[in-house]
C-alpha cells in the first residue's frame, strides 16, 4: 500500500510537470504522450490502493494494464520526439497478449503468475524504449539520464520477473517473496522518475537548439543570420596566414520597389536575391543577411580579385532573372563593395565590413550593379574602385 502510495504521489507529480510543458509548448507533441503516460501511471497507483488485499482482480488486472499502456506511451512520446513513426500497435499487440493470458486459468489464478506476466509486459516496452535512447545520439545529456533511469527500472522489472519465478516453483516463503518484490517495485519506481526527468532535460535541450537555429537563420529568406557569419569570420581568424574576402551587398533602389509594389514584392524580391546569391556562389562561401535589404559573404581563401569575378557573377544572374510580381517583372540589381584581408593582420569583423562600406559608399550614387574593392595601401582613406 506504501508503495502504491509513492506511485500516486509521484507520477501525479510528474503529471503537473509534463501538463505545464504540454500547455506551454502545444506543438511539442511527445509532452502530451508524456504526460498521458503519468496521468495513466498515477491512476496506476491509485487503481492499486483499491485492490487491497487481492479481493479484486478486476481493478488488479485493470492497475496493471494501465501501468504497461503508460510505459507504451513513452515509448510512443520518445519515437516522435526523434522522428520515428509512432507505432501505436506495438502497445496495442503487448496490451492484447497481457489481457488474453489474463483467460488462462493458470495465470489468473496465480499472484506470482499474473505479476510474472505483467513484468514481462512491462519489460518488453522498457527494452524498446532503451533501445530507442541508445540508438540516438542528439540531446547527449537528457538522453543519458534517460538511459540510466530506464535501466534501472529494467532491472526493477528484473527483480519483479525473479521473485515471481521463485515463487511459483516454492523455492522462497510468501515473506521473502513480498520483501524481494518490495525492493524491486521501489526501484522501477525511483528509475521511472529519474527517466522522467531526462525526458524533461532532452526538452530543454531541444528547445535550446531550436532557440539557436531561430538565432542563426533569418526568417525572410532562409539565409544564416549575422551571428553565422560572425562565427565564420572568427574560425577562419583563428587560422593565420590566409588570405580570405568580404562582400558586402546592398540592394539598389529597393525603397521603390516597395513604394510602387508593396512591402510583400520587396519581400518576395530580397528571397529572389537569397536565391540567386547562393546558387552563383561557390559551396564554401558564406552569405548572411544583415538586416533590410544588406547581405554579407565571406568567401575563404579567396583574394579580392577572385571575389570580384564571384560577385560579378552574381550580379550578372540578377540581370538576367528579374522577380515576377503577379506579371510585372521586378529587376533586382546591388552594389557591392569588397575587402580583403589576410589573418595575420589583427583585424575585426566590424572593421571588415566598414572597408567593404567605404568602397560600397564611392558607387551607391553612380547606378545599380557596380562593384567596389577596398585598397588600403594606396593611401590611408583612398580607395580603387573597379567598376562593371
Amino acid at each position: 500500500m506504501t508503495l502504491y502510495l509513492i506511485i500516486l504521489f509521484n507520477f501525479l507529480a510528474l503529471s503537473i510537470l509534463w501538463g505545464a510543458i504540454a500547455f506551454a509548448y502545444r506543438t511539442l507533441k511527445p509532452a502530451r504522450y508524456w504526460l498521458a503516460a503519468c496521468v495513466l501511471l498515477t491512476a496506476t497507483g491509485g487503481t492499486l490502493m483499491l485492490v487491497g488485499n487481492g479481493e479484486s482482480l478486476r481493478l488488479e488486472i485493470f492497475g496493471n494494464v494501465l501501468s504497461i499502456v503508460a510505459i507504451g506511451q513513452f515509448s510512443i512520446g520518445l519515437r516522435i520526439f526523434f522522428g520515428k513513426p509512432a507505432r501505436p500497435s506495438i502497445t496495442l499487440a503487448v496490451v492484447l497478449g497481457v489481457v488474453l493470458m489474463m483467460v488462462l486459468p493458470e495465470i489468473r489464478d496465480s499472484v506470482a503468475a499474473r505479476n510474472l506476466a505483467f513484468s514481462s509486459a512491462r519489460i518488453v516496452l522498457l527494452v524498446i524504449v532503451l533501445v530507442i535512447l541508445l540508438d540516438e545520439t542528439r540531446y547527449a545529456v537528457g538522453r543519458r539520464i534517460g538511459i540510466v533511469g530506464v535501466s534501472i527500472t529494467t532491472l526493477g522489472h528484473v527483480g519483479l520477473i525473479a521473485g515471481d519465478y521463485l515463487m511459483l516453483r516454492q523455492i522462497t516463503e510468501e515473506d521473502g517473496y513480498y520483501l524481494l518484490t518490495s525492493y524491486a517495485l521501489l526501484a522501477s519506481i525511483f528509475g521511472a522518475v529519474v527517466w522522467s526527468l531526462g525526458f524533461a532535460v532532452m526538452t530543454i535541450e531541444r528547445l535550446h537548439d531550436d532557440v539557436a537555429m531561430i538565432a542563426d537563420v533569418d526568417d525572410l529568406t532562409g539565409l544564416p543570420s549575422r551571428r553565422v557569419i560572425t562565427r565564420q569570420f572568427r574560425s577562419l581568424a583563428a587560422a593565420p596566414g590566409d588570405v580570405h574576402s568580404l562582400l558586402l551587398f546592398d540592394l539598389d533602389k529597393f525603397k521603390p520597389v516597395n513604394d510602387t509594389f508593396g512591402h510583400a514584392a520587396g519581400d518576395a524580391a530580397l528571397r529572389h536575391f537569397a536565391t540567386i546569391a547562393r546558387q552563383s556562389m561557390r559551396e564554401s562561401d558564406v552569405i548572411a543577411r544583415l538586416g533590410g535589404d544588406e547581405f554579407c559573404a565571406i568567401l575563404p581563401h579567396t583574394r579580392a580579385a577572385d571575389a570580384e569575378a564571384i560577385a560579378s557573377r552574381v550580379l550578372a544572374a540578377l540581370q538576367a532573372t528579374p522577380v515576377d510580381w503577379k506579371g510585372d517583372p521586378i529587376h533586382v540589381s546591388s552594389s557591392v563593395g569588397i575587402a580583403e584581408w589576410d589573418t595575420r593582420e589583427d583585424a575585426q569583423f566590424a572593421v571588415l565590413i566598414s572597408r567593404a562600406d567605404a568602397a560600397l559608399y564611392t558607387i551607391k550614387s553612380g547606378g545599380g550593379g557596380k562593384i567596389a574593392i577596398y585598397e588600403p595601401v594606396v593611401t590611408e582613406h583612398r580607395l580603387l574602385v573597379a567598376s562593371r
